[in-house]
């Protein structure tokens, strides 16, 4: 009767020599597994499942391609290796056209460390919405390989989505004019002693009040100023009479911006309640913040017919923020520096005719908005004739951070 150990020992021998896998005279063995120091592997047993797991302790690999857990940076190059692999990192910004070595029913996990894209190819990469991924840093996209040779995308985070305006210009005004948000400003600086009003009654402003001020006297104490007024959340709860203390550094830089997390209706009173004079901008100020989230603003795009001919029109997207601010002695505040401009991007040609369409896109944009810190995003329309814009629409285009 045939020895049972001796003939497992014998088929082992045969499959070293038959893989090639160690280059030792004496096999070293221990059941369930065989250690094959060539290639750093763990044979696992059975022989059937033909297991590995490399000895670095970073995958697990069964013969008919299977992988358990294996975290590997793709060479920079369009076409990276994904053998033996589950879990990888991008490694360099050049676009991926196709990922080399896959077999059938893998499953990988890509987790972006660049700004690289993804190309759509029906026959390599298939890409939902047959479109390329532009991914940024910490996107992620989950393939499956359901037919030989081709991957299918199962699921990404870092999707484009969209939010949409409609605009047009009044036909009495020209001017400025704000869509997705707004500002309104005091007309002039101010120090609040005496106390003045801002806004106007019954008005359903639903905006933040905010300062900024002049330079500070630094003498050591500091200017509280008081609003006073109706507030509404944004879970629809209504109060009356609210005083909200503001505090304004002695000692702060001018354009220094301070903001009430409440939100106002109606007509507000400012006064100062201790401190020195000093004076301030002032104003309300509604804006995007995608739901109080964190976004990453992607691109714009305006499409629009003439209304009137005008020489100098412009639409600007701009990031409204705590930083970047200019306090303007005897007028009104400079808000941040607008992420793009039309009237920059199209320079010469940047007329609207009456009567015609026109267009204004870009989709390079990669500015990170942290709605849960008061920010977010305005869109402003200068004009300078009547009825500009007779209708338009604004799209744009964001990307949960």
């Amino acid at each position: 009767m045939a020895d049972p150990k001796l003939e497992q020992e014998v088929t082992q021998e045969v499959e070293e020599k038959e893989f090639d896998k160690t280059p030792l005279t004496k096999s070293i063995r221990f059941h369930p597994f065989q250690t094959d120091y060539k290639n750093k592997e763990i044979v696992v047993q059975p022989s059937s499942i033909s297991q590995r797991l490399d000895l670095n302790m970073n995958n697990a690999v069964g013969a008919g391609g299977a992988v358990l857990q294996r975290l590997v940076t793709l060479d920079n190059t369009g076409t990276p290796s994904v053998k033996n692999g589950n879990l990888f990192e991008t490694g360099g910004t050049t676009t991926i056209t196709n990922l080399d070595d896959g077999k059938l029913g893998q499953i990988i996990f890509i987790k972006s460390d660049h700004t690289v894209t993804i190309q759509h190819n029906a026959t390599q990469i298939h890409l939902g919405g047959h479109m390329d991924y532009p991914m940024l840093d910490d996107d992620t996209l989950t393939l499956g390989m359901f037919d030989d040779g081709v991957w299918h995308e199962i699921s990404r985070r870092g999707a484009d989505t969209e939010k949409a305006w409609t605009f047009d210009s009044p036909a009495g005004s020209s001017g400025t004019f704000y869509f997705g948000g707004f500002y309104n400003f005091g007309s002039t600086d101010n120090d609040f002693n005496p106390s003045i009003t801002h806004g106007t009654a019954n008005s359903s402003y639903a905006a933040h009040f905010f300062l900024v001020q002049a330079t500070g006297a630094s003498g050591g104490t500091d200017t509280v100023i008081r609003i006073t007024g109706t507030t509404i959340d944004d879970s629809g709860n209504r109060s009356t009479g609210v005083n909200v203390d503001i505090t304004v550094a002695d000692d702060g830089t001018a354009g220094t911006y301070y903001e009430t997390s409440e939100k106002w209706l109606g007509q507000v009173t400012i006064a100062k309640q201790s401190g020195p004079d000093l004076l301030m901008n002032y104003g309300f100020t509604k804006y995007w913040d995608n739901n109080n989230g964190i976004f990453i603003v992607r691109g714009i795009e305006a499409t629009w017919l003439g209304g009137a001919n005008d020489a100098s029109p412009n639409i600007k997207l701009r990031h409204h923020k705590v930083t970047g601010w200019t306090y303007n002695a005897g007028a009104t505040p400079t808000p941040p520096t607008e992420l793009v401009a039309m009237a920059t991007d199209h320079s010469t040609e940047d007329e609207v005719v009456n009567n015609e369409n026109g267009a204004w896109k870009r989709d390079n944009l990669t500015t990170t908005i942290d709605g849960s810190n008061s920010e977010g995003t305005i869109i402003e329309v200068v004009t300078t004739a009547n009825k500009t814009f007779e209708l338009g629409n604004l799209l744009l285009r964001i990307r949960q951070a």
